[in-house]
């Protein structure tokens, strides 16, 4: 495919703006400079924009959607929001109706115009160590627990779930489902859980995205999507959005900004160019997860496994 360059792009590096260019070859990043001016290849002038990497979003919905212009007015928000990526988590009983569950959801997203990521979501009865194995297995990356009391961490048997995941440190997220979650119950509940989760270092992560926020790089990297999706180098995918000057100037990598992109592009694919949404319907694929926490640096992997 053709090389070209995305020449002299505005990206926020720490507490300031810079400029970086980037040499894009096969819908892959294969070169970064501060500048590229002896390339001659085809530039893009990206002035009056300022780059960042393509959004992951949770979806916890989407698959069940049964009606098809819902199913792709949803899709058509998320491109908007800049999400490249989703997550997104059928409910599974137990390790029996694992695969087929993967299935089911593999084929609600089988038109996905964005790239995915497959997480399962289950009841504490549901999680055991032979659902973790399964999973490892199936390279599912993430693990939505619903917990309903304080109770409810204490019927797993968290050293055998660490075995387990000896091999495959996938994340054990844990979903209140607490009726009414006072803002009191819920400390209690993460206070807990940090306890349970630290004591046994289970691989977790607080203050989990909720649905169609961005994932922070942290996350992105616990979750084994980076540096292919969620960063902007040599071997990352070409996901990126653009902002208009001076919106993502109040944006920064671990936060929410309320404006929305004017460009969004998915390996190389424009998805959205101001008011327009270019739906290609089965162009995203999913995105299977080898080894999480790959890239988690060394800092980061032996800290309080969910204290960031």
């Amino acid at each position: 495919m053709m090389k070209y360059i995305l020449a002299d792009a505005k990206r926020e590096e720490g507490c300031e703006f810079n400029k970086k260019s980037y040499c894009i070859e096969n819908n892959s990043i294969s070169y970064v400079n501060d500048k590229m001016d002896k390339l001659k290849f085809t530039r893009i002038n990206t002035s009056g924009f300022t780059l960042a990497a393509g959004h992951i979003m949770n979806d916890f919905n989407l698959i069940n959607f049964k009606h098809k212009e819902a199913y792709k007015m949803r899709f058509k928000r998320l491109i908007e929001k800049g999400c490249t990526t989703i997550v997104t988590y059928p409910f599974v009983e137990g390790v029996d109706e694992l695969k087929k569950k993967l299935r089911y959801a593999r084929h609600q997203l089988i038109n996905s115009p964005i790239d995915y990521v497959i997480g399962i979501q289950t009841n504490i009865d549901g999680l055991t160590p032979a659902l973790v194995r399964k999973c490892r297995n199936e390279k599912v990356p993430i693990i939505l627990v619903n917990i309903t009391s304080i109770e409810d961490f204490y019927k797993v048997s968290w050293e055998r779930i660490k075995e387990a995941m000896l091999t495959y440190q996938l994340l054990i997220i844990p979903n209140w489902t607490v009726t009414p979650l006072t803002r009191k119950v819920e400390e209690k509940l993460s206070d807990t859980w940090e306890v349970i989760s630290n004591l046994h270092r289970i691989p977790s992560h607080q203050l989990f995205p909720c649905e169609h926020e961005p994932f922070s790089k942290v996350l992105s990297k616990k979750i084994g999507l980076y540096p292919k999706k969620s960063e902007l180098i040599v071997g990352s995918d070409v996901d990126y959005i653009m902002f208009q000057r001076g919106a993502a100037e109040r944006m920064d990598e671990d936060s929410v900004t309320l404006d929305e992109p004017a460009v969004v592009v998915l390996r190389g694919k424009v998805l959205k160019a101001g008011d327009l949404i270019y739906y290609k319907p089965g162009y995203g694929r999913e995105v299977r997860i080898a080894v999480p926490r790959h890239f988690l640096p060394i800092t980061e992997a032996f800290r309080d496994v969910i204290h960031l």
